[in-house]
């Protein structure tokens, strides 16, 4: 995983965005992370990262198994 470049580059066809879900809201947010689908299987179970949560403002932690990737660019 690495933070998103500038201009939004995609580094191979199943790179995309990081997305968690604020529990606050349950409105789902862009962590301005890429990665793929076998990096999030890659992580232990219960692996979790504590961010600010771009809905609500507050710091929350997240999963990675509750985590998605944006099939958009």
């Amino acid at each position: 995983m690495r933070p998103a470049e500038a201009g939004g580059a995609r580094h191979g066809h199943d790179m995309g965005q990081l997305i968690f879900q604020c529990p606050k809201t349950k409105k789902e947010f862009d962590s301005g992370f890429q990665a793929k689908a076998t990096d999030l299987m890659l992580l232990p179970r219960g692996a979790t990262i504590r961010l600010r949560c771009m809905v609500c403002g507050e710091i929350h932690e997240y999963n990675f198994a509750n985590a998605r990737i944006s099939e958009e660019g």
